[in-house]
C-alpha cells in the first residue's frame, strides 16, 4: 500500500482466507508523485509538498498553511487569501453552522512563525536555540470574502483569549456586490466577521 494513501482518505484493512479477494482503489487520481501532489477523496483538501502548501476549502471552513507567500494568491471557494509572510496558516470558519457564504460569524485565524528570543541559525544548522520568551512574526494578511445575503459586516479583532479588542481592522467591499477585504490587524491573531 502506497504509504500516502493516508492522506487521501480513510484507510480500512481487513484480512480474509482467499488472497485473490485482494484489492486495493487505484489513487492514481489523487496521488501524483511527478508534481508532488495530493488530493482528498472529496477533493477538499489538498498538499503539494513540493512546495509545502496545504489548502482546505469546504463550504464551512477554508484556509491555507504552509509557505503562503512563494503560493502568491490563493483562491478558493469563497475566500481569497494574500500572505506576505513567508510561513503561516490562515484558516476562515464559519461559527454558526452555515456556509461561509451565507454565515452571520465567521472566525478568521491567522498563525505565524513563533521563535524562542534569541533563536539563530547559519543556513540549515541552528547556532542558538535561544530562550523565553517567544515571539511571533507579525501578520502580514489580507483575505477577501464572497459572501451571499444583505447586510453591513462588522469585523472585530480579538485577543490571543477570544475577547474582543479595539484594534483597527481595514475594510473595503461589502462581501456581495464587491468582495468584502479584510486587512487583518497585525497584531491579532484572530477576527470574527459579524453580519446582521
Amino acid at each position: 500500500m502506497d504509504p500516502l494513501t493516508f492522506y487521501v482518505g480513510r484507510v480500512v484493512r481487513a484480512f480474509g482466507e482467499n488472497p485473490e479477494q485482494s484489492r486495493q482503489r487505484d489513487l492514481s487520481a489523487h496521488i501524483n508523485r511527478d508534481k508532488q501532489t495530493i488530493k482528498s477523496l472529496t477533493g477538499e483538501l489538498s498538499w503539494d509538498y513540493k512546495t509545502g502548501l496545504v489548502l482546505v476549502d469546504t463550504p464551512r471552513s477554508q484556509g491555507a498553511a504552509g509557505f503562503l507567500s512563494r503560493a502568491g494568491r490563493i483562491e478558493l471557494r469563497n475566500v481569497t487569501i494574500d500572505c506576505k509572510n513567508e510561513f503561516a496558516s490562515v484558516l476562515v470558519i464559519s461559527l454558526d453552522d452555515e456556509p461561509l457564504a451565507t454565515s452571520k460569524k465567521i472566525l478568521i485565524q491567522v498563525m505565524t512563525e513563533e521563535r524562542p528570543y534569541g533563536f539563530k541559525t547559519e543556513g540549515n544548522r541552528i547556532t542558538s536555540l535561544g530562550g523565553m520568551p517567544f515571539g511571533v512574526k507579525k501578520p502580514a494578511v489580507k483575505v477577501s470574502l464572497k459572501l451571499e445575503g444583505g447586510g453591513e459586516a462588522k469585523v472585530i479583532a480579538l485577543d490571543e483569549n477570544g475577547y474582543a479588542t479595539d484594534k483597527s481592522v481595514t475594510t473595503r467591499g461589502d462581501g456581495v456586490k464587491a468582495p468584502l477585504e479584510i486587512e487583518l490587524a497585525e497584531d491579532a491573531i484572530y477576527e470574527v466577521v459579524e453580519r446582521p
